[in-house]
């Protein structure tokens, strides 16, 4: 019996959390109505159970019955607040409908600004790339990169690449193509005794 009973009571405190989340789309303006059925058919069915003489029931029947009641009172606060006209969310959202209504014509004013602006801009770049393309391209000495029309272009020439730069700006020293051939690698000292002055 007492398992049943204790079936019963989880099934109630589901039913309460569908309720509370029910509530709370109903705040968020998600549903158009206030879940005011399922509210009080929850309450009927647990202020109509009786839990008998077992202890542990009772206790979990009065938690349930608290937690119904703190909800209760939540719900109505809320509901006298968006009456009011003092809800947090209504009120936030009143406040961003009406600076967007308000700043519509100076949002206007200013792409418009923004548009002539810009299309100046693009003229000025326009007329100056139009005046650079008349002459012969500059290089960064000053010299024409292009040779007169009658005379052939001539090859590029092949430069060294730089030595690969390492840490704090010094080089590493020269690539493996130009390195020197060595012989053996150097000796490195130690301190201590080495192994060939054991033998």
């Amino acid at each position: 019996m007492g398992k049943k009973e204790l079936d019963q009571l989880e099934t109630y405190r589901a039913e309460l959390e569908v309720l509370r989340h029910e509530y709370e789309r109903y705040f968020m303006g998600l549903e158009k109505r206030r879940p005011v059925r399922e509210h009080e058919r929850l309450r009927r069915l647990i202020r109509r159970y009786s839990p008998g003489k077992d202890a542990i029931i009772r206790f979990r029947l009065q938690s349930l019955q608290q937690r119904l009641l703190s909800f209760e009172r939540y719900w109505n606060r809320v509901l006298k607040a968006i009456e009011d006209g003092r809800y947090e969310r209504d009120v936030f959202k009143a406040n961003f409908r009406e600076q967007k209504r308000v700043d519509k014509p100076q949002e206007r004013a200013k792409s418009q600004g923004r548009t002539a602006k810009s299309k100046a801009v693009g003229d000025e770049a326009a007329a100056f790339l139009a005046g650079l393309s008349g002459g012969p391209a500059i290089g960064m000495r000053g010299k024409g990169k292009r040779a007169a029309p009658e005379q052939p272009a001539e090859a590029p020439k092949l430069k060294k690449p730089p030595p690969p730069i390492g840490l704090r700006g010094k080089p590493l020293g020269r690539p493996k193509s130009e390195a020197p051939p060595s012989a053996a690698p150097p000796a490195i000292k130690m301190r201590g005794r080495s192994k060939k002055n054991d033998d």
